[in-house]
């Protein structure tokens, strides 16, 4: 008899990953999804908390976060890192600012590494709160992570939505519709979150606008746009004032 070697984690890793096309979503039923479900459910009776968190990364992939949070729940041994990855990709934002808050406090000595997943979710003065704690307990970093905001754009966003009185739970709401829209229309963001830009020059208004850049043409980026903001006025949320969001195709 022939044993064929079982597929190990990082191999099922590297399925995934290659069979998405970045920022959009896989399709559960496609032969592909199958295949890749079927080794997963081999890592059950060797490592089933890996198995889960493989699981639930496929199938957020796929577009169900809840079934994907749902795997994560049975795991064993729970690290709430991986709810906030998934939550944070599809602007799950109420949720995700509320792990944020307990991961990212400096006095657990994990700020540093959670910091990446404040603009995602919205957590803009949260994490502004965090690093000037970070600075007063003398936590030092090397770089917050390189396609994340820097500690000087953390403060800058921080300080102009203060005087905004903009909270990070008006500013998620906001971010939510957005992450459902995209989601409805087959679409993960592309980086680590909408890009940020700050107005705060002398003269101007001082506004902050995200861009959510998404694998898409101009021209769908804008009917996401048009969406949202009928979606907006469905759900009776207003934009603040100098929070602007907007939608970007991967080239325009």
């Amino acid at each position: 008899m022939t044993l064929k070697p079982q597929t190990t984690c990082n191999e099922i890793l590297e399925m995934i990953l290659a069979s998405v096309d970045e920022g959009k979503f896989l399709d559960h039923t496609s032969q592909v999804a199958l295949d890749i479900f079927a080794e997963i459910d081999k890592l059950d009776s060797s490592d089933r908390d890996k198995g889960l968190e493989l699981r639930a990364i496929l199938l957020h992939l796929c577009g169900d976060l809840d079934s994907a949070l749902d795997a994560l729940d049975q795991r064993t041994h729970k690290n709430l890192t991986k709810n906030l990855n998934l939550l944070a990709n599809y602007s799950r934002c109420a949720a995700a600012q509320e792990i944020y808050a307990q991961l990212g406090d400096p006095r657990n000595g994990m700020f540093w590494a959670h910091t990446e997943f404040a603009q995602p979710i919205g957590a803009f003065r949260k994490v502004a709160s965090f690093a000037r704690e970070a600075e007063r307990m003398h936590l030092v970093s090397g770089s917050t992570d390189a396609a994340s905001l820097t500690l000087e754009e953390i403060f800058m966003i921080d300080d102009v939505l203060n005087e905004l009185g903009i909270s990070d739970a008006s500013a998620g709401k906001v971010m939510e519709v957005a992450g459902d829209v995209l989601a409805e229309h087959g679409f993960l963001f592309l980086g680590t979150g909408p890009e940020v830009a700050i107005v705060n020059s002398g003269g101007e208004e001082r506004a902050v606008h995200l861009t959510y850049r998404i694998a898409s043409s101009a021209t769908d980026a804008v009917n996401v746009y048009m969406k949202f903001v009928e979606r907006l006025f469905y759900r009776e949320i207003d934009m603040p004032d100098g929070f602007h969001v907007s939608f970007g195709g991967a080239t325009s």
